[in-house]
């Protein structure tokens, strides 16, 4: 009983810190103090409780981030022009320049989520970008909507001065300086600097390959240095905890990754939730009329013509992946035709699947063939396999411009993989109003739910046996549950599936647009610069102390 009175005891008071952290100034004495009692109430949980309270603490102060003006967001009303005013009250303060280094000319996910940044946050701060963390990819850039490229050209061009920059390290945190492999450097350190100015007339000066040490003796070029990073494991390495515990604080796109990375060692303080935007203008079905199907190179099945691929009857899915263990293209492959092989629907439905190589063989069809004499299903190993549905093999680029087309030639998206770290193809379908079927672990459990879409459920997490993360965990999605999801959404195309696609739109516009994404980011921008004012009131303080006379010291 004692032990229950302290447990309520201590909530209370993180409560009230909660209220404090809206309602006062990051800076004020209340906080402060409000801070030391929480600390001493958490210290009386039950370990496992505190580390739950400790997250949830850590949360309510990044959404006050930016104090009253942070709360006055929150209050505004959700339209685009409201949503425009607000983040121009926030941004209003910010002045030090946002130096966003990741693979913006590369194309795939941290590259779309760059772009999503840039195109919401360069009308309210200046920003510069620089590529880093992959190579340059002509085909991507070629393919880029031209008022795209010519923002990505102009911010690219843009300056900095030294220490007036947030430089943002966008990239997976082995880029990340001193990287483990050949890329720009992201944090550019002073030393750096310097090789570049020497480099035609002397050897360049050793460099230190301890991040830690770096970020230690201040070397930073920038004011502050953040991390943007993700993970699709049940935790995240060492060498990445260390590399994270370098930076001034790490942005991860949801609450799964924020328990990942403090569970692997990543100190809970340096962690901030900013989730990932969808362009909902772009991806919006009214506005894009469907590709022509059928399209791409069939694998199995009978050919398909466009006017079966269009009959109001046919039903297509779309899966959008990189073909690795981890996207689970077998189990998708698999519960699709198990649950269609011997359908009297069969004719009905088509599966087709974007895809691209991922260090190995792009094969597909070969892959394909061999993954169905290995089902365990004796009648489907036997079938022939132009009796099976059609599966089509889209291995060629799609050009960012097409996406939407895409979208809207099809019916239902189903990604059922073992981890995702966001899920770009995910809320990209959703804003183009379609049912998603997505594994309901990692990424997706930030935005996917029964209301809005098809969360798979998981049997288990499995133990990943080869590559970079051997050893971590990732889930296992239920083969028996994708085939009745992937047959309840056919059936229900113009019921529940249609219900909830609906749905998925209107959650996306309400919560990831990039208007309301980057009201997120200016509040934490906001609250970032009062920190580098602190920080230099501070410096030059003690600069002035250490420069007085030793007899003006003396009373």
């Amino acid at each position: 009983m004692a032990r229950l009175r302290k447990v309520e005891l201590a909530l209370v008071l993180v409560a009230i810190l909660a209220y404090y952290c809206i309602v006062e100034d990051g800076s004020s004495s209340i906080l402060q103090g409000g801070r030391a009692i929480a600390r001493q109430a958490i210290s009386i949980l039950p370990p496992e409780t505190a580390v739950s309270v400790r997250f949830w603490l850590h949360q309510a102060e990044q959404q006050a981030a930016a104090s009253r003006a942070a709360l006055f967001t929150l209050l505004w009303p959700s339209s685009s022009e409201a949503l425009h005013a607000a983040n121009e009250q926030l941004s209003k303060d910010v002045r030090l320049t946002l130096w966003w280094m990741g693979p913006a000319f590369s194309g795939g996910g941290y590259s779309s989520e760059l772009i999503s940044f840039a195109k919401s946050l360069s009308p309210f701060v200046r920003m510069r970008i620089t590529q880093h963390g992959d190579a340059f990819s002509w085909s991507f850039v070629a393919g880029l909507p031209k008022n795209v490229s010519a923002l990505l050209h102009t911010l690219a061009a843009t300056a900095s001065q030294p220490g007036e920059s947030i430089v943002v390290c966008h990239s997976e945190p082995g880029a990340w300086n001193p990287s483990l492999y050949r890329t720009s450097p992201c944090p550019v350190l002073e030393l750096e600097e310097v090789s570049r100015r020497e480099e035609v007339v002397g050897p360049k000066p050793s460099y230190p390959n301890d991040v830690a040490r770096v970020h230690a003796e201040g070397r930073m070029r920038s004011a502050y240095t953040i991390g943007r990073t993700m993970f699709e494991a049940d935790r995240i390495v060492p060498e990445w905890v260390r590399r994270c515990n370098a930076m001034d604080e790490v942005w991860v796109p949801t609450g799964f990754h924020v328990e990942a990375f403090a569970a692997s060692g990543v100190h809970p303080d340096k962690i901030v939730k900013i989730p990932e935007a969808v362009d909902v203008e772009f991806f919006d079905p009214s506005k894009h009329l469907p590709m022509a199907l059928p399209a791409g190179q069939l694998a199995v099945g009978q050919p398909i013509d466009t006017a079966t691929a269009t009959a109001a009857d046919h039903f297509a899915f779309l899966s959008v992946f990189k073909w690795e263990p981890r996207k689970a293209w077998d189990v998708l492959i698999k519960a699709y035709l198990l649950e269609f092989a011997s359908s009297a629907h069969r004719d009905k439905v088509a599966l087709y699947l974007l895809t691209n190589p991922f260090h190995g063989d792009g094969n597909f069809e070969l892959q394909i063939r061999q993954l169905i004499t290995q089902t365990g299903d004796a009648e489907l190993a036997q079938a022939p396999l132009d009796q099976l549905p059609p599966i089509y093999i889209l291995d060629q680029h799609v050009p960012e411009e097409q996406l939407p087309s895409l979208y809207k030639a099809v019916n239902c998206v189903v990604i059922p993989s073992r981890g995702e770290g966001w899920g770009r193809p995910h809320v990209e379908a959703m804003a183009m109003g379609l049912p998603l079927i997505a594994t309901n672990w990692s990424g997706p459990t930030e935005y996917l739910n029964s209301n809005n879409g098809y969360p798979l459920a998981i049997d288990g997490l499995t133990v990943i046996e080869s590559g970079a993360y051997r050893g971590l965990k990732w889930a296992q999605p239920s083969l028996s549950h994708l085939r009745s999801l992937m047959r309840h959404v056919f059936v229900e195309r113009n019921g529940d599936a249609l219900r909830k696609g609906s749905q998925a739109r209107r959650d996306m516009i309400a919560h990831y647009r990039p208007e309301r994404v980057a009201q997120v980011v200016l509040a934490r921008l906001l609250h970032i610069q009062r920190l580098v004012d602190d920080r230099k009131a501070k410096q030059q303080e003690q600069q002035q102390h250490q420069q007085q006379p030793a007899d003006a010291l003396v009373p």
